[in-house]
């Protein structure tokens, strides 16, 4: 259980990686996706870079 508190408290943390990516390949659409939630659609969240 503390497992699941850990990735949902640093989920930004995530977030914030993935648009540092996102910059330096130019793509502007990513996911990041929760394994932890029981729906995938529980835990998935689009980054935009600059759209």
């Amino acid at each position: 259980m503390a497992t699941k508190r850990a990735v949902r408290q640093d989920r930004s943390i995530f977030a914030a990686q993935l648009v540092t990516y996102l910059r330096l390949t130019n793509l502007k659409l990513g996911l990041v996706i929760n394994s932890g939630e029981k729906l995938v659609k529980n835990g998935t969240n689009r980054v935009v870079n600059k759209l």
